[in-house]
């Protein structure tokens, strides 16, 4: 009995077992569906999730994409502020260059009607000195005609030399009381007097000289110092230049310029000898003071004399022609000796009669001296433009002891090759 008790006790703790079981069973399957409904609703909501995530993924590409525009825009926004910051100085500066340029239109207009006004004056000017030329050649032909009856000399007494050297003293006399009436420089017209005087008692006193030679020296060298100064002052470094002849009856005609450079003037009526300012406003290189050479009578006379032409004379026979007309012919010099090359000439002359008046003219007014240069140089000068029928500048005439000595330059070489 204890055993059978003890084996019903194991059925039914069997069957509790198995009822167990089946209950589990049970509960796993309830869980089981219930795990199952649970992973389809995670499933749903994980496709939900996703579909989301798609959805924010393409707004923030979109947002990125409007972040990025609105980051360009406003980088040329900034730019577009710089740049209208920068308009405002822009218009400021147009502003300041309008005025500036008005003001320079209007200093334009003055400074055009000041010129207008000079160029007037320098035009009555020059009519004024035309007709006061006019009327000093009418004098002088009236006086040459009267001064023979009136000083009681014969007519041979006078030399040939002599006449033409005074007539060269008074037209360079002439001309420079005319150019200081232009420039308006008193001492020049100072110079100019004591040459007209100096030339007339040239002209019309007998060949045996009445008047001493240191007196012609002091009437002279007081106007030529005070002519050294202005022409210091008015052109300190220009030279004078020698036109060509053109014709044998053209006389040598010398420009001053106002300015370094010259150029030499072309087309102007250089036989015209009346005109003395010439000014041309487009090339200020082609201004200056047109005037007869110092030296064209004595040249004219030397001509006469020797009854050479030298705008017919040939390039080697200069020299020997010169040499006669001035030693032999007029005896201004006792000898000449020269040297012509390619590029210019040089001249050695030894002083004649009129030795001591070089010499003081040379040691007070060099400049007078080297740039337009005494009588004697210019006509020497005034043959070799004539025969070379070449423009030349003169570099230098140097009155040295008992010589003269004229470096010349042809118009266009350079300037060493004459040195």
């Amino acid at each position: 009995m204890p055993d059978y008790e003890e084996s019903r006790a194991r059925v039914n703790e069997l069957e509790a077992l198995r009822a167990r079981v089946v209950a589990l069973e049970t509960e796993k399957k309830e869980l089981v569906a219930k795990a199952d409904q649970e992973s389809q609703a995670r499933v749903k909501e994980l496709e939900l999730l996703e579909s989301k995530v798609a959805a924010l993924e393409a707004e923030n590409k979109e947002l990125k994409a409007s972040k990025a525009k609105a980051d360009a825009e406003s980088v040329e926004y900034q730019e577009l502020r710089t740049q209208v910051n920068d308009l405002d100085p822009l218009r400021a500066r147009v502003a300041a260059v309008e005025a500036e340029k008005k003001e320079l239109v209007a200093k334009a207009d003055q400074e055009s009607q000041a010129r207008l006004k000079e160029l007037e004056s320098l035009e009555s000017k020059i009519v004024r000195l035309e007709a006061v030329n006019k009327e000093l050649k009418a004098s002088k032909a009236k006086a040459v005609e009267q001064v023979a009856p009136q000083t009681g000399f014969p007519p041979r007494m006078i030399s040939h030399s002599q006449h033409y050297l005074g007539v060269s003293f008074v037209a360079f006399g002439v001309l420079t009381v005319l150019a200081s009436v232009i420039a308006g420089i008193a001492p020049l017209a100072g110079l100019g007097l004591a040459s007209f005087l100096i030339g007339l008692l040239l002209v019309y006193l007998p060949s045996q000289p009445s008047v001493a030679p240191e007196l012609v020296e002091a009437s002279v060298i007081s106007s030529l110092t005070n002519t050294e100064r202005a022409l210091r002052e008015l052109a300190p470094e220009t030279k004078a230049l020698y036109l060509n002849v053109r014709d044998r009856l053209d006389v040598p005609m010398v420009l001053l310029p106002v300015s370094d450079n010259p150029s030499p003037p072309s087309e102007i009526g250089l036989s015209d000898e009346d005109r003395f300012l010439l000014v041309d406003s487009e090339d200020p290189h082609r201004s200056g003071l047109l005037f007869e050479a110092p030296g064209s009578s004595l040249l004219a006379l030397m001509e006469k004399e020797s009854g050479v032409d030298f705008f017919d004379l040939a390039r080697e026979d200069l020299m020997d022609a010169l040499r006669s007309g001035m030693v032999e012919s007029l005896e201004v010099a006792t000898d000449l000796k020269g040297e012509l090359t390619e590029s210019g000439m040089k001249l050695r002359i030894k002083d004649g009669a009129l030795a001591g008046l070089s010499r003081s003219i040379a040691r007070s007014a060099p400049n007078v001296s080297s740039r337009l240069g005494c009588p004697i140089c210019s006509a020497a000068i005034c043959a070799a433009v004539k025969t070379l029928k070449r423009q030349m500048i003169l570099e230098e005439a140097a009155h040295q002891s008992g010589y003269h000595v004229v470096t010349l330059r042809f118009f266009g070489s350079p300037t060493n090759e004459t040195d």
